[in-house]
């Protein structure tokens, strides 16, 4: 069955005991004094179960261990590999940590590799209070602090671009290199287009909508079929099920005043971060005019389009995408 209700409890109250108390006061012959509390353990992690290794959407080619940690109060799935710098990576919309099966194991070769599912996202406990960028961005943080780790690079796809300059913006004194990698939210949308969004991007419209349009966005999101294109539309339609394409409705429609109103074009300017903006040419979700128009505004920014690739250079060009974020990271 996986990991449970009582399965989480018994994290949060583990965790709670672990950071419970501010010192204990104990009688001595020469009076009272107060005992320093003991240093606090490293927070709970335990293994992921096999259960949810292999829960619905989730890529059964991604080998890197996975497990379960409390960030942010939520259950978060995250995997934890290899040696060196490290670099976290945040997948975009409807996905997973999965999403990186072709970019993580590459990366862990020299770097401490860490990648989690977002909070209502593929093994993620899903909050009571509404989804945010800056939620996603808080439950990153709290990752780094349950992991033990000061500063990290910040590779974001999509959506997890977005995530990944929120929290560069916020923090910057915990992140070493910034990766945004078809960034949503970084182009102005004209007024009329926001208000169809408003209309469209609810919970009951997409519910009805998505389920019999899903598999058609494959199509779209890829420039050239190949072996990991190829790979990862089997690993999709093998495993997602309509109930993932419900709960996927209810996700967007959380974030559309995110998508809709937020504008990190706006923002960038503000990154103290040395950041790479990269993008494939062919991309139909995030057009590469507009982010061509972005790049030619930011001279601090190093930019790399790839050509014939669409919105997942992760999946279609993890050779590249790879190589690329190796050498931001070195420079």
């Amino acid at each position: 069955m996986g990991l449970g209700a009582a399965e989480v409890g018994k994290l949060r109250r583990e965790l709670r005991r672990m950071g419970a108390g501010r010192g204990t006061r104990v009688r001595h012959e020469t009076g009272p004094r107060l005992v320093p509390p003991p240093r606090a353990p490293r927070p709970l992690v335990i293994p992921m179960p096999e259960a949810n290794v292999r829960g619905p959407g989730r890529n059964r080619a991604f080998q890197l261990p996975q497990y379960f940690a409390i960030a942010n109060g939520l259950r978060t799935a995250f995997c934890d590999a290899g040696r060196g710098d490290p670099v976290v990576l945040i997948h975009g919309l409807a996905g997973d940590l999965t999403h990186w099966v072709y970019v993580a194991p590459r990366l862990a070769a020299g770097h401490r590799v860490l990648a989690l599912d977002l909070a209502a996202c593929g093994e993620s406990e899903r909050p009571r209070e509404p989804l945010s960028v800056k939620l996603y961005a808080e439950q990153v943080r709290s990752l780094l602090d349950v992991v033990g780790l000061e500063r990290a690079a910040l590779v974001g796809h999509s959506l997890g671009g977005m995530v990944a300059a929120e929290l560069a913006l916020a923090a910057p004194e915990r992140v070493s290199k910034l990766v945004l990698i078809n960034p949503a939210g970084f182009q102005k949308m004209p007024l009329l287009l926001r208000a169809a969004g408003h209309a469209f991007l609810r919970e009951p419209v997409l519910s009805t909508l998505l389920p019999p349009l899903w598999k058609k966005v494959l199509d779209v999101v890829f420039c050239e079929k190949n072996e990991h294109t190829r790979g990862f539309v089997e690993s999709v339609e093998s495993t997602y099920r309509v109930d993932d394409i419900h709960a996927l409705s209810a996700v967007i429609a959380s974030l559309k005043q995110d998508f809709l109103e937020r504008n990190f074009l706006a923002a960038l300017d503000r990154l103290t971060v040395p950041t790479l903006l990269m993008w494939g040419a062919k991309d139909l979700l995030t057009p590469a005019k507009e982010l061509r128009e972005t790049a030619s505004r930011l001279p601090n920014v190093t930019t790399h389009e790839i050509p014939r690739c669409g919105h997942m250079p992760l999946i279609e060009r993890p050779e590249l995408t790879v190589d690329l974020i190796r050498s931001h990271l070195a420079a």
